[in-house]
């Protein structure tokens, strides 16, 4: 999704991140752009809580908006 995001705004680097990541870098994203969304997936470990239940995965969904090397 990001390559195709890149190609549809015209940026020459495919390098992406989100503010903090940029602001952790020592960048600023320029006022006014626009990030684009982005969805992660992912799984955690599950600890049982007593000796009858068997560790377990559950999966989890995070939201964000990230920018692009060109935007700040």
């Amino acid at each position: 999704m990001l390559w195709a995001s890149q190609m549809e705004q015209g940026f020459s680097a495919s390098i992406w991140a989100s503010y903090k990541q940029w602001e952790e870098r020592g960048c600023q994203v320029r006022k006014g752009e626009k990030g684009t969304p982005i969805v992660y997936w992912g799984t955690v470990d599950i600890e049982p809580d007593d000796d009858n239940e068997d560790a377990s995965k559950r999966m989890f969904v995070r939201y964000s908006h990230v920018f692009n090397a060109d935007q700040v």
